[in-house]
């Protein structure tokens, strides 16, 4: 396997290579238009159970996100897909005011780690393909 700034590639056992290019919101690489008989399809078609093809966006070993957008990711998902702007609001401290006087309560959702409630915001991908129209 080779990475490179551009793309990925894989070298198979058989001689042929697969360029994989990487998604320019999310950072990481996928596999678009799949054709039967390509070397790509060759590469869905391996033996999960003795070769790590794909890895779980929220593994520990995704360094294409950090812990905290992990965590958020986490909520997101757990909460049906909620949007992510709201999940971290949950998340932070709530202070307004009632009968003129400042009240000041706890995150409806403690978060584990702080940096949760304002990390910058990844695409989900279940989210964007939910919102794809079909032909």
């Amino acid at each position: 396997m080779e990475l490179a700034a551009e793309k990925v590639s894989l070298l198979r056992i058989n001689g042929t290579e697969i360029k994989v290019s990487y998604h320019k919101e999310i950072s990481l690489p996928m596999l678009f238009n799949v054709v039967t008989g390509s070397p790509s399809s060759a590469l869905l078609s391996t033996n999960l159970a003795t070769e790590q093809v794909a890895m779980s966006v929220s593994d520990e070993q995704n360094k294409n996100m950090n812990a905290a957008q992990n965590e958020l990711l986490s909520v997101h998902q757990r909460y049906a897909h909620a949007n992510m702007q709201w999940c971290q609001d949950l998340r932070r401290k709530r202070k307004y005011k009632l009968d003129g006087k400042i009240v000041k309560e706890r995150p409806v959702l403690p978060p584990k780690l702080k940096d949760s409630r304002c990390c910058d915001i990844r695409v989900c991908a279940v989210c964007q393909l939910g919102k794809m129209k079909g032909q």
